[in-house]
């Protein structure tokens, strides 16, 4: 039997997206959803400019986590741009 992140793992690498890594600048993004941990993720702690995901792909939304470093540069920055 697999679980819901498995198939969300394998659904993503399919559709071009590791969800193990950043979709703007493919660096690991240490997502606890792709590793299979039950805690909730980084991600969920921190505030991400509308921007930088509004500047995602359609079909990486919901799919992989940004990296800490592209969230945080964004954030610097001020716009989508950084990364």
């Amino acid at each position: 039997m697999t679980n819901a992140r498995s198939n969300r793992r394998e659904e993503s690498v399919v559709a071009g997206y590791d969800p193990a890594r950043c979709p703007r600048c493919g660096a690991v993004n240490a997502c606890a959803m792709a590793a299979g941990d039950p805690r909730p993720c980084w991600c969920t702690r921190v505030v991400v400019p509308a921007a930088l995901l509004d500047a995602l792909p359609d079909d990486a939304k919901g799919v992989a986590c940004l990296c800490a470093a592209c969230i945080a540069n964004a954030a610097a920055e001020g716009d989508a741009a950084s990364c």
